[in-house]
């Protein structure tokens, strides 16, 4: 039996890269342009991730409905692995930059957040690129709007979710550290169970 693999992501582009990677390394996965807030699986499957805090919900309704597909999507026991979807500090206005160089392509990022929303916890995250490819000038900027989600509210969306149940959380994707009691977090982890058998 092979196991069912199905990848998830709004972008076109995106998208098309995975399956050149899929074939590259033989792999077999079924991709679908959807929201992460609004899909279905045709199979269901034992165990769902979400990497680099790429889950981009903007309310309440949106992280509520998520969590209705993932429990859709996995079979009772599955697990669910969040990868930096958890917000352990307060939200700030942050900006950072950093450069790298190979081969004559020198990239310049930018990355800075700003507050939209205290009420609602959402925020704007950007994401510039600017690019010198050999003298050839390129500028690319991604723009999105973000919902924090805290640790006591996570706790409780989970716990009162009918078909979830909370396994743990650990910092800097080692089980060795959970985070209870952890002075500083940085990429943490955190693992539901859906309940049902």
């Amino acid at each position: 039996m092979v196991a069912a693999r199905s990848g998830i992501d709004l972008s076109e582009p995106m998208l098309r890269y995975t399956e050149r990677k899929a074939a590259r390394c033989k792999g077999n996965a079924t991709l679908l342009q959807c929201d992460l807030a609004d899909f279905t699986l045709d199979e269901p499957v034992d165990f769902a991730c979400v990497l680099l805090g790429s889950l981009y919900v903007k309310t309440t309704d949106q992280l509520r409905s998520h969590f209705d597909c993932v429990a859709r999507a996995l079979r009772p026991g599955g697990l669910y692995f969040l990868d930096w979807c958890v917000d352990f500090d307060p939200m700030t206005e942050t900006a950072i930059g950093w450069e790298c160089a190979r081969d004559g392509i020198r990239v310049r990022t930018s990355y800075w957040t700003r507050h939209a929303d205290r009420v609602a916890q959402t925020y704007e995250e950007n994401v510039l690129l600017e690019i010198d490819d050999n003298g050839v000038h390129k500028r690319i900027h991604e723009r999105c709007l973000k919902r924090a989600v805290y640790p006591q509210e996570f706790l409780l969306f989970v716990e009162t979710h009918p078909c979830f149940e909370f396994v743990g959380w650990w910092n800097e994707w080692d089980f060795d550290q959970p985070i209870d009691g952890a002075d500083i977090v940085n990429r943490p982890i955190a693992l539901v169970r859906r309940t049902g058998y």
